[in-house]
């Protein structure tokens, strides 16, 4: 399989400013760019996201957030975002035009192309089969 047979499809919130952490999110995808020349990048986020023109992406996919659903813990305040990795996944990955993809959250960076890839790659015509 050649990189060009792979589309990359970064799911999630995106920050096109530096965080407190660094320029990690527009990082995760230039770093993404190096690991696997060739391969096709898509940006599945938000309606309203700012998108710098200078990032590396091939493609963006705009969704209506359905916001979070309730806590999964009793004890735990912060939202249960299942809701809108379905979606932004779902539509990240209805954008793939290559036969092999790999989604992968925002906040996520690929480091090694030879670690595992093939065990992560799903197939064109593979929908609800695992990998």
């Amino acid at each position: 399989m050649r990189n060009t047979d792979i589309t990359l499809v970064f799911q999630g919130a995106f920050k096109p400013y530096v965080t407190r952490e660094g320029d990690w999110y527009a990082q995760n995808i230039r770093t993404a760019r190096r690991v696997l020349p060739g391969a096709k990048i898509i940006l599945s986020t938000w309606e309203g996201t700012e998108i710098p023109a200078s990032l590396a992406v091939d493609d963006v996919v705009f969704s209506n957030d359905p916001g979070g659903l309730a806590p999964l813990k009793l004890d735990d305040n912060k939202a249960n975002n299942v809701n809108r990795q379905l979606v932004s996944t779902a539509a990240g990955l209805a954008a793939v035009t290559t036969s092999h993809a790999v989604k992968i959250r925002t906040d996520c960076s690929l480091q090694l192309a030879a670690c595992g890839l093939p065990g992560l790659l799903w197939g064109a015509g593979k929908t609800g089969q695992g990998p």
